[in-house]
């Protein structure tokens, strides 16, 4: 086991790649890029486009006059904040494209442009869903598209394709075939080819943003590209606007262009991750990069095979700082999914069927996995970088379900560990914690060496071995457990309050794994408070708690479940 840490090495090489390909790496576009992938797209389409946050101290809202619950758009400080007239808005934070209503009518999700209650200038106005003032919302919940372009990444195919493509000067683009609009400003420019660029500080081939509308046959871009003026090689070639597909020969180019603050919206459906993809791209605290999976609109919370899959057999690593949600993956790698350090994973799966020693995912440090599912035929389901947590997460059919980093800390809860050759991995960690997690038909429910950690309200049961220490432990703490296994400790010693009993699950075989009626887990956990003054009814079971319907107290009462931790 050893400690997760970013892979610099893999982004320099990728970095020195593409050098030596396009001459130098291009700076970035705006951290307000919003991405769209789509089994439909093209690895060619531009597949980005820049959002305008209208929540943000640039600019308030104040409620109209006229229509319910509609609010304008104002500068900071009152008085028209500027703004060119929107053709495409967002009224939930989840970028998908809302509808453009009528003034003093809208409806709940919808906006117009206009000038309803005499400002004397025109502006954007919204009503939310719950009604609310967007200025009580965080950043980034209302937006529209960077000066009035409007979203083309959310269709299949591209807006404008051109093959006559040429600068004159580093920023300036030109087509003789031309089909620019003023509605492409926002939208990205995917160039695939040309060959008589003269590369200065960037490279010519990537994605830029069309940050001015010209004319037909000109628009400029929003940074240098290149710096030739020349009739007579008119051969870049580009795309503006539609979804990009990730799967080929261009995911290094896709990585690099994904950068701090950008969000990546991939639609439902099957990709294949054909070559190593590791993006050299990393979120910030303050600006993660959003990987989300949808089936039919940007704000749906996809689950079951709904949600998109990755199919790879190379390494597939998304950077530090990063929140991915809603995905599938399948691999045979030896790390089959590799978020970065700081990064949150929610409502995924990941399967992992090497032949050898493989991880079904691989966390850094500090990074969280939630709500998620995890199978390695030959490995571990979920492998936790130092100080990691894992919550309500469902681990099964693997040789380990959960592994500890070595000597660092880590915390699991409200998970479930199933039929595996060893449930959990100790190993030798330092202050970690196991909390409120059932264990259940594993040959050792949960295994170590010399780590010193706590395990509390867990049930450990139908294991040939519930839990095993290869020497005599160190002062671990354990308690208020409920044990029930053909051998239920080997070198370890079981706590005061700990239960030796069958816990009665339900029908764990089938995957439920509620307390029936009767269970001795049941109220008998270690107590929020303690002994340290708590009043009310904190009644807290043993083991996942998947439903407290049959915890009611006798006599009644109201009750009031706080989890397992």
């Amino acid at each position: 086991m050893r400690l997760k840490t970013y892979d610099f090495r893999f982004a320099i090489v990728l970095i020195c790649i593409l050098c030596a390909i396009c001459g130098s790496v291009q700076a970035a576009l705006n951290a307000n890029t919003v991405w769209e992938v789509r089994t439909t797209g093209a690895q060619t389409n531009g597949g980005g486009f820049r959002w305008l946050s209208l929540v943000s101290a640039t600019y308030k809202w104040t409620a109209s006059g006229s229509g319910t619950n509609e609010y304008y758009c104002q500068a900071a400080a009152g008085g028209n904040p500027s703004l060119t007239e929107a053709k495409c808005g967002t009224t939930d934070g989840t970028f998908k494209l809302d509808t453009n209503g009528t003034l003093g009518s809208l409806n709940a999700g919808e906006w117009d442009w206009g000038d309803n209650d005499a400002l004397g200038y025109s502006t954007i106005y919204v009503r939310l869903d719950a009604g609310a003032d967007p200025d009580t919302k965080n950043s980034g919940f209302v937006q529209i598209g960077n000066g009035g372009g409007y979203d083309y990444t959310q269709q299949n195919g591209n807006q404008l394709s051109l093959t006559d493509g040429y600068f004159t000067s580093g920023t300036t683009l030109k087509s003789d075939t031309g089909g620019f609009t003023a509605l492409m400003v926002g939208n990205i420019i995917r160039i695939t080819s040309g060959t008589h660029f003269i590369f200065t500080a960037n490279t010519a081939l990537g994605w830029y943003e069309i940050a001015t509308y010209v004319s037909s046959n000109e628009v400029t871009l929003d940074r240098a590209s290149a710096t030739e003026d020349t009739s007579a090689h008119k051969d870049a070639v580009f795309k503006v606007g539609g979804a990009h597909l990730i799967g080929g020969t261009l995911d290094y180019d896709f990585s690099v262009a994904v950068i701090a603050g950008n969000s990546v919206h991939v639609a439902t459906g099957s990709y294949t991750v054909s070559e190593t993809l590791s993006s050299s791209a990393a979120g910030t605290a303050t600006a993660p990069i959003r990987w989300t999976g949808y089936t039919s609109s940007r704000d749906d919370l996809t689950v079951g095979t709904d949600r998109p899959l990755f199919t790879a057999t190379n390494y597939f690593r998304i950077g530090n700082y990063s929140i991915i949600r809603n995905f599938r993956t399948t691999s045979t790698y030896s790390e089959g999914f590799y978020p970065g350090a700081y990064s949150n994973v929610f409502n995924c799966k990941f399967q992992n069927t090497g032949v050898a020693t493989k991880n079904a995912i691989s966390l850094s440090n500090y990074a969280s996995i939630a709500n998620c599912e995890a199978i390695s035929t030959n490995g571990t389901a979920i492998e936790c970088g130092s100080n990691s947590f894992v919550i309500s997460c469902y681990a099964h059919d693997s040789v380990t379900g959960y592994v500890f980093p070595n000597g660092y800390p880590a915390f699991i809860t409200n998970s479930i560990a199933d039929t595996c050759t060893t449930g959990i991995s100790s190993g030798s960690t330092a202050a970690s914690s196991v909390v409120g997690n059932t264990v259940y038909n594993c040959t050792t429910g949960i295994s170590g060496t010399t780590g010193i950690a706590s395990f509390v309200n867990n049930i450990i049961t139908v294991c040939t071995t519930g839990a095993s220490w290869t020497t005599a432990e160190p002062v671990n703490f354990w308690d208020y457990n409920c044990w029930n296994n053909t051998t239920d400790v080997s070198n370890v010693t079981k706590g005061p309050h700990d239960i030796t009993a069958d816990p009665l699950l339900t029908a764990p075989a089938n995957g439920d794994f509620t307390l029936q009626a009767g269970s001795p887990c049941l109220d008998t956990g270690l107590q929020i408070g303690a002994n340290e003054g708590v009043t009310g009814d904190y009644k807290v079971n043993i083991g996942v708690d998947q439903d407290d319907n049959a915890a009611a107290p006798a006599g009644g009462g109201a009750t009031v479940y706080m989890g397992n931790f």
